[in-house]
Formats: C-alpha cells, structure tokens, sequence
C-alpha cells in the first residue's frame, strides 16, 4: 500500500471538518498572518491545503495544522491528523536519536516551539520525572514558553539520560511533527 503524503492527510482531515470548524481553521490560519485572505476566503479545502503548504513547505504543514486544529478546539481531528501522519510509513535511515543528545541539541527550538505542554507535564508526573511540587511550579508560569523553558532548563539539564529519554519519548508521542523536523535538521 502506497504511504499517504502530507497533502493526502491534511485533504483527509479537512474534508471530514464540519463547515463551521473549517471556518475556524480557515479564520485561525489567517490570524497566523501567513496567508492572505484572498487566498483562502471561499475556497474549499483542496485550495486550502495547497495554500498551506505553499506557505509552510511539506515538511512544515501537518504541524502547523496540527497547531491550528489544537488552537481552535478540534482536538479530536488533531490527534486523527497525527495517526496519520504516524502510519503514513516514511522509512527512516537515520538511526534513532538519543533522548539525552536530542534534548541537548535541540532545547532552545524545544523552548520556541512546544505547543502541547500539559499533556507533557502529566506524562512527567505519572512517570516519576517529576514531582507534585515541581509541576505546579512549572504550571504556574504564565506562558507556554515559560513553562518549557523552565521544565527544560530548570528541572530536566539536571536529570540523567534515562529522564531526559524519556522526556523524549513524551515528546515524540505529543510533537511528532516538531521531533521529526528537529531530526531532519
């Protein structure tokens, strides 16, 4: 069976929206000031899919709709979008990234681009990696960056490399697209 593209996946997706929720997608991707109107006021999502991925490139664009459909309360197409792109069969001929390197690597974009952190933090506390105490510390700060930057560079530079593998694993499951990207680069 022949993998699906990622303009394949993205087709699928918003085919499946419901009109209002494809509004909101819609209206949240020219928020994001990437697009302009012109380009995505009445077309259906054939045209939009394109768009995106003129704006964003193949390699960019499941995550930024992954982003959009999270920001707009459609999680459930989210999570369908990123099986998805999970199953879509891409062989691999990199070996696999250490949690420990990747994390070291990669902390500053981690900090910049990690949308999904509360399911990151649970995943933390149900595993041990952190406390109760530090998770509300970490939940306390007021923006999403403030609460990476500080589980990274307060709480996890500390741990060993079986934490920071684990983080890692957390991480490829809530940001399989940011993880994939990071890996490429």
């Amino acid at each position: 069976m022949a993998s699906k593209t990622p303009r394949r996946i993205l087709n699928d997706v918003l085919e499946d929206m419901s009109g209002k929720n494809f509004d909101k997608f819609r209206s949240e991707l020219l928020d994001r000031k990437v697009v302009r109107q012109n380009q995505v006021e009445g077309k259906d999502y054939l045209v939009l899919t394109d768009v995106m991925i003129e704006a964003y490139s193949e390699k960019r664009v499941l995550k930024e709709a992954e982003d959009i459909l999270r920001a707009i309360k459609c999680g459930q197409a989210a999570d369908e979008l990123v099986v998805a792109a999970q199953q879509k069969g891409q062989p691999s001929n990199a070996a696999p990234s250490d949690g420990s390197d990747f994390l070291d690597r990669n902390s500053l974009y981690l900090i910049r681009r990690v949308t999904n952190i509360g399911p990151i933090l649970d995943e933390l506390l149900f595993k041990k990696i952190i406390g109760p105490e530090v998770y509300a510390e970490i939940d306390a700060e007021p923006t999403i960056q403030n609460k990476v930057k500080k589980l990274i560079n307060v709480h996890l530079m500390k741990k060993g490399k079986v934490e920071k593998n684990i983080f890692y694993d957390i991480l490829k499951q809530q940001e399989p697209f940011l993880v994939a990207e990071l890996e490429e680069n």
